[in-house]
């Protein structure tokens, strides 16, 4: 469908140029969906939307990349650009998925793993390659999971449409009787803060309208936990799609993950406005009262080897040695970001004590007490 627009968007505009001209506006507004499609990436010739030859869009045309040192890291960030999970580079993919048309626009690609998007990593330079159509890279992603959640068409990876996963398509949501307790669940379940609606001139999206009159009370950890009639009940048109915006969180916010309560889980921090694991090499209940203080804690004990389950994304600090007085982490000494040699299994975790906290009536009785106490 996007394909297709593209090209109607061509032709409409040499139309506007080269035969009966046409209002600045109408041309501003072509431009400007071929610019705002600058850096998109698809998968082209598998069985499935999750597999395919790696395609990216630079300078009004759809190109492949070449597959010369495009590794595992590579592979995450293009499965998470499409908002899929995993990754995997495909072995003789021109044999599976055909060899691709047109230029060979990215070679030597390589991500460290934690980018948004593909041309966010390093590479030479556009076309600056020495392959053949039949290097073209092949990529395999993993289905992604029910409810999963992404913003898409927006000028920066945390605004755009919102779109949600069911029966492993994606699809938009309603706006009626939208609210900021809504918006603010969304940001939340996508690891953001805050949550606004604002409105796009081509925000609208292709596909199923999952869901409609949605009603979130503000506790829920992801959407398709809030109230709403039923997946695809719903009386909308895609000019009634979300556009949402988040806010970035503060870097070296901390967060406890995957607990049975609040008080408990794996370590998750943020750095360049993504969360990721702490490593538990070295990390020790210094460390872990720190990581407890920042929360609102009063203390805390350290959980190793991954015991609240492994996490994804980049592993951002190892051997971190606190005194124990610092309030953040991040004033704790270790190596810089992302200096480890962890895996996931080496995920620490922690459990924190709550602050013991005074019911009122006895605070009132203890004061009386006190008052009446001889000199």
């Amino acid at each position: 469908m996007e394909g297709y627009r593209f090209i109607l968007d061509g032709l409409c505009l040499s139309l506007c140029v080269w035969f009966v001209g046409c209002h600045p506006d109408l041309r501003e507004l072509i431009s400007k969906r071929g610019r705002n499609k600058e850096g998109k990436i698809r998968l082209v010739g598998g069985r499935t939307e999750y597999q395919g030859r790696l395609e990216v869009f630079h300078d009004g045309r759809w190109g492949t990349v070449c597959d010369d040192n495009f590794d595992r890291f590579s592979a995450r960030v293009v499965c998470r650009q499409l908002g899929h999970s995993g990754g995997k580079v495909t072995e003789f993919a021109s044999g599976m998925y055909g060899p691709g048309e047109g230029p060979t626009w990215m070679d030597n690609v390589s991500c460290e793993g934690g980018e948004t998007r593909l041309v966010d990593c390093n590479f030479p330079g556009w076309e600056i390659e020495d392959c053949s159509h039949f290097e073209d890279v092949g990529i395999k992603c993993d289905r992604v999971e029910e409810g999963k959640l992404r913003l898409t068409g927006g000028a920066t990876p945390l605004q755009g449409r919102l779109e949600i996963v069911h029966d492993e398509r994606w699809g938009s949501v309603c706006d009626d009787g939208w609210t900021q307790v809504n918006s603010r669940v969304v940001c939340s379940q996508l690891g953001y803060s805050g949550g606004t609606v604002y409105e796009a001139s081509d925000g609208s999206g292709t596909g199923p309208i999952w869901m409609d009159d949605v009603a979130c009370r503000g506790d829920e950890d992801s959407l398709m936990d809030c109230n709403f009639p039923g997946w695809k009940l719903e009386d909308c048109s895609h000019f009634e799609d979300l556009m949402i915006a988040c806010d970035p969180l503060e870097e070296g916010t901390v967060r406890l993950v995957s607990g049975q309560n609040e008080q408990e889980g794996r370590v998750e921090i943020v750095h360049n406005g993504k969360w990721g694991t702490i490593c538990d090499d070295d990390f020790d209940e210094n460390d872990a009262q720190v990581v407890c203080r920042q929360l609102g804690y009063s203390g805390g004990s350290v959980a190793r080897e991954a015991a609240f389950g492994r996490g994804k994304g980049p592993i951002w600090m190892d051997q971190v040695t606190c005194s124990g007085n610092e309030q953040r982490l991040t004033e704790c000494e270790y190596p810089g970001w992302r200096q480890e040699d962890c895996s996931h299994w080496e995920d620490v975790g922690v459990v924190c004590i709550p602050v013991l906290t005074v019911p009122e009536e006895e605070e009132d009785r203890n004061e009386v007490e006190s008052n009446n106490s001889p000199i």
